[in-house]
């Protein structure tokens, strides 16, 4: 529950509050960055990000996508291992969790739209959703791992003990 107050805690700020543009163009030049970044640009909304037209802008964007993507991604992981206790099968477990996060997903952008300075965008629930789907893939890798790690031990320590 606190992870969801924190999405909705900071879905609820003004982009300025969480612009990282002043801190970028204080600590680097756009020359400079111009000089580093990859030729890349791409459309999203009715804009083109492009990494050499606007650098800070580029690093920007890329950063607060990818914080999407591990807010949900870490949303997943925690409804995961919330719900270890349910002895449900994983597919079940997943579909709930990701149907959980879409929803999450589409409260926060439309939390965004009623917000003055903000925008919800439906491709932020794509990209909320790629990191839900992403931490669940994870955390299921792991968590199977764990476990037939455990069997594998406790079939190797009944075989030690004599039993057969």
């Amino acid at each position: 529950m606190l992870w969801l107050g924190l999405i909705f805690i900071l879905s609820s700020q003004p982009y300025q509050a969480q612009s990282l543009k002043p801190l970028l163009n204080q600590q680097f030049s756009q020359d400079k960055l111009q000089e580093v970044l990859p030729d890349v640009s791409f459309p999203y909304r009715e804009s083109i990000i492009s990494a050499k037209k606007d650098p800070v802008h580029f690093i920007e964007f890329v950063f607060r996508k990818g914080a999407h993507l591990f807010i949900y991604a870490m949303l997943a992981v925690l409804a995961f291992i919330a719900l270890l206790p349910y002895r449900e099968p994983l597919l079940v477990k997943g579909y709930f969790i990701l149907t959980a996060v879409g929803m999450i997903a589409i409260l926060d952008e439309w939390n965004q739209l009623h917000r003055a300075e903000r925008t919800g965008a439906v491709q932020d629930v794509f990209i909320d959703l790629s990191g839900g789907l992403i931490g669940l893939l994870l955390v299921s890798l792991v968590y199977l791992r764990l476990r037939a790690s455990r069997r594998e031990s406790a079939l190797r320590g009944g075989r030690e003990s004599g039993q057969p």
